[in-house]
């Protein structure tokens, strides 16, 4: 006998768009459940992220939980656990890694009545050292890539079994999840994929499908395909009717048979993401600095608030969400109202603190630089010593981050985008996975595609022998000391520039600096609406949510706006997305020594 596990990974981003999240239930998860218990003799096992229950909690969606509810009467679904927000557990603290996993098996217990013994790893992220909290968190097995096994040496016949390991003592077992069968089901004829479980003898009975849900109606093409065109039922009718293969949940398996053997993985995930990440996932937080911003920033947040406050703790657990930090088909670093997301988790749960205006000096992105920050009633300042720059501007009456934007990166697509430009388009009209397809939405991104030399930060400086010299200009980052001066103001210095930082309902700047150049620039790099910006003789006023926001200089020379915008690879295709805009103050410096003044605030309270 062959036993097929069939594992299903349902999952929406911390801060994705309702009608979004809306389609993915009615055009995937709900349709494939109810094609699941149309056909009695199929068993599977189904995560969904805590976000996904949430939402149904929000939105009075009972039809998705009422079909769980009676695959569980039939004992034909084994719910699994995970992170409740699906967060990467090598990216969080030790304690966050158990209480992630405890609050998806609670849910489960309450809602469903079920005790989850499997966890679903967010991004199938595996190091080493996750048995010990796996196991801590009462969970008796996980799945993991093949691409793991096959790293060790391990052949297909191998990889149909289960296997254990252990850190510490804490043991675990680990189900090898089969690339084979991921991109045979379900874009490859049903007999292929029964012909390649019975090509296998009787030693070798254990086959792991693990995927994601939304490839059964929400990519591409899939809806027809899977279900208007009958690929589902005919599937699962195909099986259903199978004397020689079984669908079995994973409890029963381990129940049933002993693990093949014990093994000691590296770190690792699926093919597709040790590309996007260069082998290890913690690479995203070296190669977009906007990554492991955000990343330090929830570890700051962590570090600052008491977790016995719970509501403030689940605003951490909440900003720990895997999507915005990382990018690759799937990843939504690229997308802004992710990013957000994120920052409003973080800026809402530091309502809890209750000292405010002050300074605190330590390395926040961990660059080997002291930063200072300010935390602030009315503006949390985050400033670095390379260059005096802003690397994080909040507004905290609004929950913004205001310089939520990206650096123009080059990546490896781009380089296709220009080789498939001008190619024509042919349609073969065959489904195909998406990690094999490179969708184009509009042939005209190419015109915006631009790469960065530096990151988009705040109050940058440039100086300029002529205006030309903006578009190859980088600003200063040579090392700046610095005093504070009071509870809210800080200076900067170097030999022959001073900055002074002032936070108060309102953000001062003040620059001291010789003629050096003809001209100097202090570039801004703000995110609000693309439309939202006004722009006259010394000061621009922009819009966040419907307020309007003001920054104005003295005697600027000119003032210029370029929109920031990426062209990123998704599930959807090559797309172009608005990040945000840079402003370019422009001052002429015509005295031995030059005063420049800026300032930032509500326009209604200028």
């Amino acid at each position: 006998m062959k036993y097929l596990l069939i594992m299903i990974h349902n999952h929406q981003p911390i801060g994705n768009f309702k009608d979004v999240i809306l389609k993915a239930f009615y055009n995937s998860y709900i349709p494939f459940l109810e094609k699941i218990l149309k056909y009695k003799n199929i068993n599977i096992a189904l995560h969904t992220s805590g976000i996904l229950f949430e939402f149904m909690e929000e939105n009075n969606i009972k039809d998705y939980e009422d079909l769980i509810k009676e695959l569980l009467k039939e004992n034909r679904i084994e719910l699994i656990s995970g992170t409740f927000y699906e967060a990467v557990l090598p990216l969080i603290p030790e304690e966050d890694k158990i209480n992630q996993i405890k609050k998806m098996n609670n849910y489960l217990s309450d809602k469903f009545n079920f005790t989850p013994k499997g966890i679903w790893l967010t991004e199938r992220i595996w190091e080493p050292d996750l048995p010990k909290y796996i196991k801590k968190a009462d969970i008796d097995y996980t799945l993991i890539d093949d691409n793991a096994f096959r790293k060790l040496g391990f052949d297909n016949k191998s990889l149909n079994h289960y296997y254990i390991t252990e850190n510490e003592g804490y043991p675990l077992n680990i189900f090898p999840i089969q690339k084979k069968l991921r991109y045979l089901i379900p874009f490859r004829d049903v007999n292929e994929v029964l012909s390649y479980i019975r090509s296998f003898d009787d030693d070798s009975n254990i086959f792991t499908y693990g995927d994601d849900g939304e490839k059964f109606g929400l990519w591409p093409g899939t809806y027809d395909y899977v279900y208007k065109n009958g690929y589902l039922d005919k599937f699962l009718s195909n099986l259903n009717q199978c004397e020689d293969i079984k669908t079995i949940k994973f409890i029963d398996i381990l129940n049933k048979f002993p693990p093949k053997d014990r093994v000691y993985f590296n770190v690792s995930s699926y093919e597709e993401m040790e590309e996007w990440s260069n082998g290890n996932f913690r690479n995203f937080l070296s190669k977009y600095n906007e990554s492991n911003k955000m990343h330090k920033r929830m570890l700051f947040f962590r570090n600052n608030i008491n977790v016995e406050n719970k509501e403030a703790y689940n605003h951490l657990l909440k900003s720990q969400c895997n999507d915005a930090y990382w990018h690759g088909i799937f990843g939504g670093l690229y997308l802004p109202h992710l990013r957000e997301a994120i920052y409003e988790e973080i800026l809402n749960g530091e309502n809890s603190l209750n000292k405010r205006d002050f300074f605190k000096i330590e390395d926040f992105d961990k660059d080997g630089f002291s930063e200072i920050i300010f935390i602030g009633e009315n503006f949390n300042l985050f400033l670095h010593q390379k260059g005096a720059r802003v690397i994080e501007i909040d507004r905290i009456k609004d929950k913004k981050n205001l310089s939520n934007v990206i650096t123009r990166y080059k990546e490896s697509y781009h380089n296709k985008l220009l080789e498939e430009i001008d190619k024509k388009i042919v349609d073969d009209n065959e489904i195909k996975t998406i990690h094999n397809s490179f969708i184009i939405k509009d042939r005209n991104v190419v015109s915006y595609l631009k790469f960065d030399k530096y990151f988009k930060e705040n109050f940058l400086i440039h100086f300029l022998n002529n205006l030309d010299d903006l578009k190859n200009s980088i600003p200063i980052s040579e090392k700046f000391d610095y005093k504070i001066l009071s509870s809210n103001k800080v200076e900067f210095y170097t030999n022959e520039i001073n900055v002074t930082y002032e936070i108060d309902k309102k953000i001062k700047y003040n620059l001291r600096v010789p003629k050096k150049s003809d001209y100097l620039a202090v570039e801004m790099n703000l995110y609000f609406p693309e439309d939202r910006l006004k722009i006259e003789k010394n000061s621009i006023i922009f819009n966040i949510d419907d307020k309007e926001m003001y920054i104005k200089t003295e005697n600027s020379y000119e003032i210029l706006d370029e929109k920031i915008f990426t062209i990123s690879s998704s599930e959807s295709g090559i797309e172009k997305i608005y990040q945000g805009t840079t402003l370019f103050f422009i001052f002429y410096l015509k005295n031995d020594i030059n005063l420049i003044n800026m300032e930032i605030g509500d326009l209604y309270e200028k």
